[in-house]
Order: C-alpha cells, then structure tokens, then sequence
C-alpha cells in the first residue's frame, strides 16, 4: 500500500519501527512531513472556522504544502522525469494563481480604503 494512502496511526506505527534504522536525513525528512502535516490540519481547521466556508486561497495553500510534502518523500532514483516535470508545473501553477488571488485582494483592499477615505472628507 502506498505510504499517502496508509491509515495515520499505521504510517506512524511505521515510522516508530523504522526510526532506529534511519539516518540523520531520513530523520530530518520525517519529521518536516511530519510538521507540513499539522500545518495542513491546522489551516483546514480554521478555514472551517470561517462560516463553514473554505476559502479558495486555503485551498491552494493545502495543495501547494500537499505538493511540497510530496516532493521531501519522492525517490528519485524510482521517480520519472516527466512525473518530476508535472509535479514542477503544478507548483508553479498553483503558485501562480495564489498570487494573482493575493494580488486581486490587495487591490480589492486599496480601493476599499480609498472608498472609505472618500466617505470621511466628504462627511467633513
């Protein structure tokens, strides 16, 4: 079974067993998946916070941790170029569409303030 699909208590149970036989870079790799883990908890946690609705930035945030967590556990002496390459592209993509979403709320911000400045000198 793959180690994405494994139940967590088992891939924790898995990792418990092979701890000793790791090097310090196995370590090391364990336990940033093991971190970008919570902080995907963590930030699905509180995005359903936000009235039940899931903000389309979190979820691009999720995928691009998702991705980055896979690119700490891929072999790459087992891993094709091309799945590298796809992998590559989808980051990029999705890092690209964060921006453009941060970019458009930014703007979406500033005219806000602007709009709201305007409504304070003319009620001078």
């Amino acid at each position: 079974m793959d180690a994405a699909r494994k139940p967590s208590g088992r891939m924790f149970a898995d990792t418990r067993e092979s701890w000793p036989l790791m090097n310090a870079y196995q370590r090391f790799e364990q336990i940033v998946a093991l971190v970008l883990r919570a902080i995907q908890a963590l930030i699905i946690r509180v995005a359903l916070r936000q009235e039940s609705i899931i903000q389309v930035k979190t979820v691009i945030l999720i995928a691009l941790l998702a991705l980055s967590r896979k690119f700490l556990i891929l072999d790459t002496n087992e891993t094709g170029p091309a799945t590298i390459a796809a992998l590559a592209g989808s980051t990029l993509v999705l890092g690209i569409v964060y921006w453009l979403l941060r970019d458009r709320d930014d703007r979406r911000a500033a005219l806000d303030a602007a709009t709201l400045d305007g409504a304070r000198t003319t009620t001078r």
